[in-house]
C-alpha cells in the first residue's frame, strides 16, 4: 500500500508534502500559522489554523 502524503503550503510559500503517519502533534503558532512536529526535534510550519491542519492530517 502506498503512503499518501497531505499537502500543504509553508510560511515562505513553498510546496511541501506531510506523511500524516509520522506526525507526533500539531500547535497554532501564530495567527494562520501552524507548526507540524515530528518527533521532539522536528517541525515544520506551515499555513492554516491548527484544528484545520490537524483534520487534513487525520483524514489520511
Amino acid at each position: 500500500m502506498a503512503t499518501k502524503f497531505v499537502h500543504f503550503q509553508d510560511v515562505n510559500g513553498n510546496a511541501v508534502y506531510v506523511n500524516p503517519e509520522r506526525v507526533t502533534f500539531v500547535r497554532e503558532a501564530q495567527s494562520d500559522e501552524t507548526q507540524i512536529f515530528f518527533g521532539a526535534e522536528h517541525a515544520l510550519r506551515v499555513k492554516g489554523g491548527a484544528a484545520d491542519v490537524a483534520s487534513r492530517i487525520a483524514d489520511e
